[in-house]
């Protein structure tokens, strides 16, 4: 917030001192104001104003509650007991006048309204000044040695004002444009709200207090060869800079068109930020924040940075590796260097943050990464902590979570991603996209989309998991490799392979007519829990007469047309007489569908397909070269025709007998 600008603040105020002195010029009945002093005062009970120590008098004292009345001081005034402007004390001292307020004076300029000091020459204060309401200066006032001016009104500056003692600010302390205020010799200590649009020089010690706001306006300048002691809020949208110290422990932002360069800080040691919160937003401008010397290695616990705008510069920040604080991005992007470690909190704050890891660099998270914009990983990301993900996250390199990620947003894999930990996409709008290699040895929790087009492995120990039975699972090309568990509201195979030796479980399952299932890891068993529509081919691999791949399926399956069958032989050759079951089913049906072939085996063999129990299908060897059965013409090596049965009787009944085997011959 900038201050804002007023060449003389104290005209409206005069008007009303007008207004008031004509409602008592012709009061000659009594007198509002008393003076006793050896020397004679001027009083004009009927004209419309009060003259106080004309200009050719002596000094005057100001004894206690003498000033009820508007007064203009045009002489000079010496107060060195207790001197109170009370209610309708209206007070101007205009040139040549002037009001000195001695050692052991106490000026009160009390909270009555309306009450209201204006200097417009010299107020200078050796005692103890208190204003609690409204005081005006567009002269010079001085607070000098061993002074104290306490202020719990409103102060506004115009002039000059200096301090060499002790300014104590508890109500609103205004410098306007082109005045100054300067603390050369004491202490300024501010517990309300100083706004400098002018000039503020600083030499000793200026204290911005906890709940105090300190605003360095558009255009203003402070200037520190002292110490500054922020443990409240400091705002620049103008100019902080100089060579003395900079403590903060409160807040220090830095906004449109400003800057902040303090040569030394106490926050800054060996490359460590310690303390405070520190924000450069620009808006669309620019905004440059400079604190110490050296760049910042490590932000430390307790500390916070907030980088917003892309004209918004932290000098320093550029070499960061280790963030044990917060480290907020907002409308711009950060490159994080080689090596660096999050132990605290990383946040992206707007769709357009961009937090980049970048090919050959390491990023590790052993804190929290709350992600509201993007996080582009081309390098290797290492989660050991928590990351929530609300909006990009895009691996092109490798990710591996051994924590926690919650995706609801986007999360793309295109190249590595190893989960060991819990990886939810979550159903407020989660997608995860994989094309490229994700490996799932633990916990991923789908109540959104999760979509494949690479490689997705869930590991013996891993398991794909929705528990509000919300999640999908598509795959349009790839592998999908199930030796865990995989339980979805729905499993669309649209292409590539699956294969796995454990369980896929979902509502409904389809496998298209590109898709291939292959059963176990050559070979194995997979398990199909629900109901499958099933379009593609059904790969069988047959190593031995006890090692095959069985299709095992807990509820229905529906042999669409396209369906094939296709048996391979992988080294082993089948003697008349073996046989194994291929299919374990509850019930299927679209036997008329599907078209057999068989692959790796040479020429002069018989096989029947016979029930093998409940909707089990059995395949039997029934001629082998050199076995003695008839054959016809020998088949064409590689991957052949071997049979379409009408089996679409076996589906009756689930208890029903199956009639007798049919035989079939590979001509």
């Amino acid at each position: 917030m900038s201050t804002s600008h007023a060449r003389n603040p104290a005209d409206a105020h005069h008007q009303t001192a007008a207004a008031a002195y004509r409602d008592i010029g012709t009061d000659t009945r009594s007198r509002r104001w008393r003076c006793v002093d050896a020397v004679q005062v001027v009083v004009a009970l009927a004209t419309a104003a009060v003259l106080f120590a004309p200009s050719n008098a002596a000094a005057q004292a100001c004894p206690p509650n003498v000033i009820a009345d508007p007064v203009t001081i045009t002489g000079t005034v010496t107060n060195s007991g207790l001197c109170n402007i009370n209610a309708g004390g209206l007070v101007t001292i205009d040139p040549p006048g002037s009001f000195l307020n001695g050692p052991a004076g106490i000026l009160n300029i009390n909270n009555d309204p309306p009450t209201i000091l204006t200097n417009n020459n010299i107020l200078s204060n050796l005692g103890t000044l208190n204003n609690a309401s409204v005081l005006f200066n567009n002269g010079s006032l001085s607070n000098e040695s061993g002074s104290a001016l306490h202020n719990t009104g409103a102060l506004s500056n115009t002039g000059t004002l200096s301090n060499a003692e002790t300014l104590n600010n508890f109500g609103v302390l205004t410098n306007y444009d082109s005045a100054t205020i300067s603390n050369n010799f004491g202490t300024l200590s501010n517990f309300g709200t100083l706004s400098n649009g002018g000039n503020l020089s600083n030499a000793a010690t200026l204290n911005n207090n906890f709940g105090a706001t300190l605003d360095n306006g558009s255009g203003a300048t402070l200037t520190n060869s002292g110490v500054i002691n922020n443990v409240g809020s400091i705002t620049s949208g103008g100019a902080i800079s100089g060579s003395g110290t900079l403590n903060n422990s409160g807040q220090l932002a830095v906004t449109d068109g400003g800057s902040v360069a303090i040569t030394n800080s106490s926050n800054l040691v060996s490359g460590t930020l310690t303390g405070g919160a520190w924000t450069v937003n620009a808006g669309f401008g620019t905004a440059t924040l400079s604190i110490g010397s050296g760049n910042i290695d490590t932000l430390a616990a307790g500390t916070s940075v907030y980088l917003g705008s892309p004209g918004a510069t932290f000098t320093q920040i550029a070499a960061l590796s280790t963030n044990d604080g917060q480290l907020t991005i907002f409308d711009r992007s950060l490159v994080l260097p080689s090596n660096f470690v999050n132990n605290g909190q990383l946040s992206t704050v707007s769709t357009n943050a961009l937090i980049s890891v970048q090919a050959g660099r390491t990023a590790t998270n052993n804190g929290v990464i709350y992600n509201s914009g993007v996080v582009s990983n081309q390098g290797t990301l290492d989660n050991n902590g928590g990351v929530g993900n609300f909006f990009d996250l895009s691996n092109a390199g490798t990710l591996n979570n051994n924590g926690s990620l919650d995706n609801l947003g986007s999360l793309s894999n295109t190249n590595i991603l190893n989960n060991a930990g819990v990886l939810t996409n979550n159903l407020l709008g989660g997608g995860l996209l994989n094309s490229g290699t994700l490996t799932n040895s633990a916990f991923i929790v789908n109540e959104g989309t999760l979509l494949n087009s690479g490689t997705f492995t869930v590991t013996p120990t891993g398991s794909v998991n929705s528990l509000n039975n919300t999640g999908t699972y598509t795959q349009t090309a790839g592998l999908t490799r199930i030796n865990g568990s995989l339980m979805q509201s729905s499993f669309d195979c649209l292409g590539g392979m699956v294969k796995g030796a454990a369980n896929i479980q979902a509502g409904s399952i389809n496998f298209a007519a590109p898709c291939t299932v292959s059963p176990g890891n050559s070979p194995g068993t997979l398990t199909l829990t629900g109901d499958v529509a099933f379009n593609g081919e059904l790969d069988i691999e047959i190593a031995s007469l006890t090692n095959y791949d069985i299709l095992n399926v807990v509820g229905g399956i529906h042999f669409g047309i396209g369906s094939k069958v296709k048996f391979i032989f992988d080294g082993y050759t089948p003697q008349q007489g073996d046989k194994f079951t291929f299919l374990d089913a509850d019930f299927f049906d679209g036997f008329n569908n599907i078209a057999f072939e068989f692959d790796g085996l040479g020429s002069g063999y018989d096989f029947q397909l016979q029930p093998a129990g409940n909707f089990n299908i059995e395949f039997l060897t029934t001629r082998a070269p050199g076995s003695g059965g008839g054959g016809g013409p020998v088949p064409e090596p590689g991957t052949l025709l071997l049979m379409s049965l009408g089996l679409g009787w076996f589906v009756r009944g689930r208890n029903r007998k199956m009639n007798a085997p049919r035989s079939s011959a590979v001509r």
